[in-house]
């Protein structure tokens, strides 16, 4: 008999326990991961934090699953797995095990960065800021600790679902997207057959078969496990198909917009027409109509922004996709303005908006940006391009009353000369470029801007070659704004258009050299009706392109020469010179309008904003050290967990080796690790009688979670502790007789397994892992109960009889 609290398995029952632990570890913790994937909307380099929660992942499930296989206590396994993540994040993020001296400095930092982007920028957080993974790899790892505490520790896999739920409920909530179909579908899947491993393992556990069925697990009752698999397969089948399914025909699942793609709303579908397909009738019409009139504080008004068009294809641009859910109206204060930075001062000026009923649009004109705004009915803004929409079929702009407060940001040339690379970082939708686009697009930008150094530079020097070159023209130009179009517009043969050319080619060449660009559509300047009135007409719609500057934000540029109607004149901050690429010292010819710069970031340096970021900041590669380390750290855990249960089993074998009272000590100790009473004062005949109300049946793989114990369960076990009793009668009251070491032995071994039978699991492994007895005082035995009085195991009230 094996002298442990439990009996002992073969090894193919050993190796069988590990495999389904590992199984059921590994299928929660690979199912959060995917679940995560839904972060992927926080940051446009989402690898920087999934890669390392790949590893992270590994951890939890593996320590998780091997800490339990050993009958850890719960409470020291969540420990021990918060303990190792910790160290795991910790040397991902700084390179150390612990967080000391330096290391903590520069771990405090690395959140304090990640938590100044998180608030700076609106997500995706861009590439070549401090990076937000810190945050979400602490994140991610919360969740994988607490699923897998549910799933594997209290074994409660519904409780899974609530991380679960928080986890897609984040970026829902912050991002108002909706969650991917193909990452709900994995985790929904993952769920499910987790639920089904959990259920498949109690059902198990029920009991052994009165008879024998074929078709049934042998042990359980008579189970058939084909169709608990059948029944399993089916309902989680047919719920994961309902899931996915089913929303695609709810109003509420998403904003088709322009025939691309799903966008969050609440469940109106629309058509938006594009802005510029009226642009240039409402310009050569015959009359100049009036259009908006606007009463103001700006002394000096002008582009007033209708829409904003970001998608270039080769017919035409176009707006392209709108997010804007019904939290998101034109109502109340407005987001900060994007990419604007805090430093750069800013003029507000209050606007009061009448639109007269010759102004038939869905789209509602306003300054560029604003800070807030109060109109009537359905109108919401994009966050990406701050453009109002109308979203029922009520809402028009003909004959709104609407105030709103416009900001104009002072910006400075030294400012945006000195910009860091703003190659993506407004989001990858405003540098997309069609498939065959004219060589002549990409010739001519390299030809205007290859010798300048840096992208605001590149940028001027487009505007002043348009405006230097061309000529405006409503009549001779070519008709539209796609590739073909541009192409024409581009040769040395054309270059005569209007607006609508003039503001698609500088945003189609800006996008060329990774520049993020759009196209705006609305009104260019008004006349002023009286002191602070002003009056737009038909002949003042216009269109320009809009380029985008760290911190800086989007800003205006004017490729339009003069036209009939005025001057278009180019903004202040695009007025002047810089120096030549090859001057090594300022001219002495220089005029006042040259800016003194310091070097700006080369092209090379653009093409790899990761290495602008933080010195912690984390990429898809696995840190095989760090892994070693941390795996050095888990066997540490291990083995302090092992000490307690070691010590015991070597003073166990001691004691049944060493005679009938050692022996006799040892089931004192016993009794006390699985939280049983010992007698006191009474004689090992009276004690005898007593402890055979604890005996159960021998514990196994079937043993129930509260198992039956009493007089009448072991008899074995009641013959072995007479034995006992007689010898130890016999070496304190009789002569000394013949050695009965081996028989003392084997008793003791039968009466331990009773005894550690005849009490709940959970008694049983605080006795294997924190023996009581290594501790407890050997002047103060417990007291004793008699086996009519109630007595605890482990916690739990049983009436004894």
């Amino acid at each position: 008999m094996s002298a442990s609290y439990s009996y002992r398995r073969p090894l193919g029952r050993v190796r069988g326990g590990l495999r389904d632990a590992l199984v059921l570890s590994g299928v929660a913790a690979a199912t959060t991961w995917f679940a995560l994937l839904s972060w992927k909307g926080f940051a446009l380099n989402w690898g920087g934090f999934m890669g390392p929660l790949v590893l992270v992942a590994i951890v939890v499930a593996t320590s998780g699953a091997l800490l339990r296989w050993l009958r850890v206590p719960g409470p020291l396994v969540v420990l021990a797995q918060v303990v190792v993540v910790g160290v795991v994040l910790s040397l991902q993020l700084v390179g150390a095990p612990l967080p000391l001296g330096d290391y903590w400095t520069q771990l405090h930092q690395l959140f304090a960065d990640a938590s100044a982007s998180a608030q700076s920028y609106r997500a995706p957080v861009p590439r070549g800021v401090p990076p937000i993974d810190p945050l979400l790899i602490s994140g991610g790892a919360a969740c994988l600790l607490l699923v897998d505490l549910a799933v594997g520790t209290m074994r409660r896999v519904p409780l899974a679902g609530l991380p679960l739920l928080t986890i897609y409920s984040v970026p829902v909530s912050l991002l108002g997207g909706g969650v991917s179909l193909i990452v709900f579908t994995i985790t929904t899947i993952g769920f499910l057959l987790l639920l089904y491993l959990q259920e498949s393992r109690q059902i198990a556990r029920w009991g052994r078969p009165l008879g024998h069925d074929a078709n049934s697990d042998p042990s359980g009752f008579g189970v058939s496990n084909g169709a608990l698999r059948s029944s399993a397969g089916a309902i989680g089948g047919v719920a994961t198909a309902l899931a996915i399914v089913v929303p695609l025909f709810v109003p509420s699942f998403g904003l088709h917009v322009f025939g691309n793609g799903f966008g969050q709303g609440d469940g109106d579908q629309i058509k938006i027409v594009n802005p510029m397909t009226d642009l240039k009738r409402d310009i050569d019409r015959g009359r100049d109509v009036p259009m908006i009139t606007v009463t103001t504080t700006d002394p000096d008004p002008s582009y007033l922004r209708v829409a904003v068009l970001n998608r270039f294809s080769d017919n035409e641009w176009t707006s392209g996709d709108r997010k804007a859910p019904t939290d998101q109206r034109a109502f109340g204060d407005m987001p900060d303005i994007e990419g604007l930075s805090s430093q750069v001062p800013r003029k507000t000026y209050d606007y009061d908006v009448r639109v007269e009923p010759n102004f038939d649009s869905t789209w509602l004109p306003t300054q560029f940006p604003i800070s807030r705004i109060d109109a009537a009915g359905d109108w919401r803004y994009d966050l990406s391009t701050m453009d109002f929409m109308a979203f029922d079929d009520n809402t028009n702009a003909q004959g709104e009353h609407y105030t709103m407060t416009a900001v104009q940001p002072q910006l400075d040339p030294q400012s945006l000369n000195n910009s860091l690379t703003s190659t993506q970082l407004a989001g990858t939708q405003f540098t997309e470029l069609p498939d065959g686009l004219p060589d002549i697009v990409s010739s001519l930008t390299l030809q205007v801007t290859s010798d300048l150094p840096t992208k605001y530079q590149k940028a001027v020097a487009l505007q002043n070659w348009f405006r230097d070159n061309f000529t405006y023209s409503l009549a001779n130009g070519p008709s539209g704004n796609g590739s073909d179009a541009l192409a024409e517009f581009l040769d040395a043969g054309g270059r005569v258009g209007y607006c609508e050319q003039f503001a698609s080619a500088m945003a189609v060449m800006a996008r060329t050299i990774n520049i993020p660009a759009r196209v705006a559509v609305g009104f260019l300047r008004p006349k002023q009706v009286d002191k602070d009135t002003w009056v737009y007409s038909a002949w003042d719609m216009h269109a320009w392109p809009e380029l985008f500057f760290p911190g800086s934000g989007w800003v205006r540029f004017e490729p339009t020469p003069a036209t009939r109607f005025g001057d278009t004149t180019a903004p202040s901050y695009t007025d002047v010179q810089f120096p030549s690429p090859t001057d090594n010292l300022p001219s002495s010819a220089a005029t006042s309008r040259e800016v003194d710069r310091p070097t700006a970031p080369s092209d090379a340096k653009e093409q790899n904003p990761q290495d602008q970021g933080s010195s912690g900041a984390v990429g898809l590669g696995i840190p095989w050290r760090f892994v070693l380390l941390g795996l050095a750290a888990l066997a540490l855990l291990v083995a302090l967990a092992l000490l307690p249960r070691l010590v015991r089993r070597r003073r166990r074998e001691a004691r049944l080796a060493g005679g009938p009272e050692p022996v006799w000590i040892e089931l004192r100790d016993t009794v006390i690790d699985l939280g049983l009473t010992w007698p006191v004062g009474r004689s090992p005949r009276e004690t005898g009688s007593y402890l055979v109300h604890y005996f159960g049946r021998p514990p196994s793989e079937d043993t129930a979670t509260r198992p039956r114990h009493g007089a009448d369960v072991s008899p074995e076990a009641e013959t072995a502790l007479a034995r006992i009793v007689t010898t130890i009668e016999h070496q304190r009251y009789a002569p000394p007789g013949r050695d009965q070491d081996a028989i003392l032995r084997a008793d003791a071994e039968t009466v331990i397994e009773a005894l550690v039978g005849g009490v709940p699991v959970r008694a049983r492994r605080r006795a294997e892992w924190l023996p009581r007895s290594l501790v407890a005082s050997r002047r103060r035995p417990t007291t004793a109960a008699t086996p009519t009085e109630e007595t605890r195991y482990g916690g739990v009230v049983d009436h004894v009889g």
